[in-house]
C-alpha cells in the first residue's frame, strides 16, 4: 500500500500556544542574559526555555507524523512573532533608551519566522505542490554553486572578491535546499518497496556518523572546540533533516547563553594589597604604576574590572588577577595606578591627547597616570613603573589571525612583512621608554618581553597549528624581545628577563603535555555592551592567545623573584636589594655607562607613524589577504571529518524519519 499525499487539517490553537511560549521564553532568556541577572535567575530563565523549546519542538515533530500543517492561522502566527518586536521596542524605549535591543528582537523574529517558512515549504513538497518543484531546481543551482565555491577555496585558487559575492548569493538558499531534499528523499523512502534502501539508508548514516564521532574523539580530544564543532554539526544536520526546527532552538540557546554580561569587579581608583600596613604617619604612600597593552591589562581572565569590557565602548579589559596586580600585592604597595589597556600601541601610551587615546575617557596612558598621582599628591613619586608595549605595533593581532590560521606563515613571503617592520617598532619603543622616563623622571622603569607561547616547535592536538607556524611565532617572539632589550638597555630601563620563559618554566605554555596550559589558545569568553555587540560571534575571541589566571601568576612569580635579585650598594656602601636597589633610567644609565640618548626623538603618534601594522598601514591587510588565501588548502582534513559526521548524521536522520513516518501512514491507513 502506498503511502500517498497527506492533506492538511485545521489547525489546533496548542500550535500557536507553544509557539507564543517559545517566543516569550527566548526573549526571557535574551533579556536576562542582557541585563546581568544572577545567576539563580539565569537557570530560572533557561529552565523556562528549555522546556518551552522542548514542548514546541515536540509539537511540530507530532504534526509532521500525524499528518497536521503547522499555522494554517495566519492571524494567530503573525500575533506570536509579533511579541518580541513588541516586548524590545518597551526594553529599548523605556528601560535602556536604545534601538539596539529591538534590532536583536527583530532579528530574532526574522529568524524564526524563517524557520517557519523553510518548514511551510515541506509541506508543499508533501503536497505535491508544483511551485515547490520550480523552487528546488532553482535552490538545487544555488547548491551546487556552493560546493563549486568550497572546491575552489579548499584547492586556494578562489578569487576572493567575486567568489564572496557569489557565496553570500547562493548560500541564502542552501538550509532550505537541506530542508526540501530531505522531505523528498523521505517521502520517496516512505513508499511500498523502499524498505531496502530505507535500511541502507540507516545502516551506512550510522556508520558514517559513528566513524566521524570516533575519529574525532580519537585525534580532538585534547582540541575541545573542534570536537564540539564536529558534535554541534551533527546535531544541527539530525535537526535540518528531519525539519523539526530544533536548530533554532540550539542557535538561540547558544547565542543567549555566550551573551551572557560578564562577570565583572567593582572599579576603583586603587587595586589595595591585602597583605599591606598602613605607610607611616608622614610617609609618602608607595604606588606602582602599569602601563601597557593587553599582557599587562589582563587580558585572557574569566572576569574584568567593571566598564572596561564593553563591546563598542571600553575595552582595556582589566583584570584583579593581571600580573603587574599581583607583583604590586606582592611588594605590599598600596597603591597601583592601573592604566594598562588590551590593544595599546606605543602611541596610547606616550602620544598626543584626543587622537592618541584608545577609549574615549582614557586619555593617553602615561599622562593620566601622571594626572591620577598628582590628583593624590603632588610630590607623590612611584615606587615603580611596570611597561608592556611593542606587540601591537609588530602585529601581532596579524600573528594571531594570520599566521596561526590553518596554512603555515614559515615562508618568507609572509614573514618579510613582520620582520622587516622590527626596526619602527625599536624606533617606537626607545621614543616611548624615554618619554615615560621624562613624565617619571624619579622612578625605575620595568619592561616586561612577551613569554614564548610554546612548549615545543612540533605541535600538539591541543593547538592545532602546523609546525611552521610554532617556529614561526617563536622566532618572531624572540626577535621582538631582542629588540624590546636592547631599546631597554640604551634607555636605562630595567628588562625583566624571567618573565621571557616564564611560561615554559612552569610548565604552562602550550603543547607542554605536564600541565594545562596557562596562555589560551582559542577561547570563547562574552562581553559586555549594547544587545549587537553582546550577541555578535565576532566579540568573543578577544582572550584567545593571552595569558589567563595561571599564565598571569607565573608571569607575576617570574617578575617577584628577578626584583628579589637585584642588589646594589648605596653611597655609603649599604647593600640594597629588590625594589630599593633599582634606579630611575638616567642614573642607571650613567652607573652602567651608556651614553646618553637623543632627546629629540617625536613621540609615536598616528599622524607621524610608519609602523606598518599600525592603521592605514599596509601590512595589515597584506597579511591578511595572504592568510585567506591559503586558509583553504589546510582546512581541508577538519572539513572531510565534519562533512564525513554531517553526512552521516544527515543520511541517518532521512531514513529513520522515513521509518517513522512509513510505520504512521500504515496505521493511520
Amino acid at each position: 500500500m502506498t503511502a500517498g499525499p497527506v492533506h492538511p487539517r485545521t489547525l489546533r490553537h496548542p500550535d500557536a500556544v507553544r509557539l507564543l511560549a517559545f517566543v516569550l521564553a527566548v526573549m526571557a532568556l535574551f533579556v536576562v542574559a542582557r541585563q546581568g541577572q544572577t545567576q539563580a535567575v539565569m537557570y530560572a530563565a533557561f529552565a523556562a526555555f528549555l522546556i518551552a523549546a522542548t514542548l514546541w519542538v515536540r509539537g511540530l515533530d507530532a504534526n509532521w507524523i500525524e499528518g497536521r500543517e503547522d499555522y494554517r492561522s495566519w492571524p494567530l502566527l503573525a500575533l506570536a512573532l509579533a511579541v518580541p518586536v513588541v516586548v524590545t521596542i518597551l526594553i529599548g524605549v523605556f528601560l535602556e533608551r536604545s534601538l539596539s535591543t529591538f534590532v536583536l528582537g527583530a532579528l530574532i523574529t526574522a529568524y524564526i519566522a524563517a524557520g517557519l517558512a523553510i518548514r511551510k515549504l515541506r509541506w508543499r513538497v508533501i503536497q505535491g505542490d508544483p511551485v515547490a518543484a520550480g523552487v528546488f531546481r532553482w535552490q538545487v543551482l544555488a547548491g551546487l554553486l556552493v560546493v563549486a565555491y568550497g572546491a575552489l577555496w579548499l584547492l586556494g585558487r578562489t578569487p576572493t572578491i567575486f567568489a564572496g559575492s557569489l557565496l553570500l548569493v547562493a548560500i541564502v538558499p542552501v538550509p532550505a535546499l537541506v530542508h526540501v531534499l530531505s522531505e523528498r528523499r523521505i517521502i520517496a523512502q516512505s513508499l511500498d518497496g523502499a524498505e531496502r534502501e530505507r535500511q541502507l539508508w540507516i545502516i551506512g548514516g550510522a556508520a558514517a556518523t559513528a566513524l566521524g564521532l570516533v575519529v574525532g574523539v580519537t585525534f580532538l580530544a585534547e582540541t575541545r572546540y573542534l570536537l564540539i564543532l564536529v558534535v554541534v554539526v551533527v546535531v544541527l544536520t539530525w535537526a535540518f533533516a528531519v525539519g523539526s526546527l530544533a536548530d533554532i532552538a540550539m542557535v538561540l540557546a547558544l547565542l543567549a547563553l555566550m551573551g551572557l554580561t560578564p562577570a565583572s569587579q567593582d572599579v576603583k581608583p586603587v587595586v589595595l594589597s591585602a597583605k599591606a600596613s598602613p605607610p607611616k604617619p608622614g610617609a609618602p604612600e608607595p604606588v606602582v604604576v602599569s602601563l601597557g597593552d593587553s599582557y599587562s591589562s589582563g587580558e585572557g581572565a574569566a572576569r574584568y574590572l567593571d566598564s572596561t569590557n564593553v563591546a563598542g565602548g571600553n575595552q582595556c579589559r582589566r583584570a584583579a588577577t593581571a600580573w603587574p596586580v599581583l607583583a604590586a600585592q606582592a611588594l605590599d604597595a598600596h597603591r597601583l595606578v592601573f592604566r594598562a589597556c588590551s590593544g595599546a600601541r606605543a602611541r596610547n601610551v606616550v602620544g598626543r591627547a584626543g587622537d592618541d587615546q584608545q577609549y574615549a575617557g582614557e586619555g593617553i596612558q602615561a599622562a593620566r597616570a601622571l594626572a591620577e598621582l598628582r590628583s593624590a599628591d603632588p610630590d607623590l613619586v612611584p615606587a615603580l613603573v611596570l611597561l608592556s608595549i611593542g606587540g601591537n605595533d609588530s602585529g601581532f593581532r596579524q600573528v594571531g589571525s594570520s599566521c596561526l590560521s590553518m596554512g603555515s606563515c614559515d615562508d618568507a613571503e609572509v614573514s618579510a612583512y613582520f620582520y622587516d617592520n622590527l626596526p619602527d617598532v625599536e624606533e617606537a619603543l626607545r621614543a616611548t621608554y624615554l618619554a615615560i622616563a621624562a613624565t617619571f623622571p624619579d622612578a625605575p622603569i620595568a619592561v616586561m618581553p612577551y613569554p614564548d607561547a610554546f612548549a615545543t616547535d612540533d605541535g600538539c592536538v591541543r593547538a592545532p597549528v602546523e609546525a611552521g607556524d610554532i617556529r614561526f611565532v617563536r622566532a618572531f617572539t624572540d626577535r621582538l624581545d631582542d629588540t624590546i632589550e636592547k631599546v631597554a638597555m640604551e634607555t636605562g630601563v630595567y628588562y625583566v628577563e624571567p618573565m621571557r620563559s616564564a611560561l615554559t618554566d612552569s610548565h604552562l605554555a602550550l603543547c607542554d603535555e605536564s600541565g594545562t596550559p596557562g596562555l589560551n589558545f582559542l577561547d570563547l569568553r562574552g562581553v559586555g555592551g549594547a544587545a549587537l555587540d553582546r550577541f555578535n560571534p565576532g566579540n568573543w575571541i578577544h582572550s584567545s592567545l593571552h595569558p589567563n589566571e595561571r599564565g598571569h601568576a607565573a608571569l607575576a612569580a617570574a617578575f617577584t623573584g628577578w626584583l628579589s635579585s637585584q642588589q646594589r650598594l648605596d653611597a655609603d656602601g649599604n647593600e640594597l636589594v629588590g625594589l630599593p636597589a633599582l634606579l630611575p633610567p638616567a642614573t642607571k644609565r650613567s652607573l652602567d655607562g651608556v651614553p646618553a640618548p637623543p632627546t629629540d626623538l617625536p613621540v609615536p603618534t598616528r599622524s607621524a607613524t610608519t609602523l606598518c601594522f599600525e592603521r592605514g598601514g599596509g601590512c595589515g591587510p597584506a597579511t591578511d589577504a595572504w592568510a585567506l588565501g591559503r586558509l583553504g588548502p589546510g582546512t581541508a582534513l577538519p572539513l572531510l571529518l565534519v562533512a564525513l559526521a554531517a553526512g552521516g548524521s544527515w543520511v541517518l536522520a532521512v531514513g529513520v524519519s522515513a521509518q517513522r513516518f512509513r510505520r504512521r501512514a500504515i496505521q493511520r491507513f
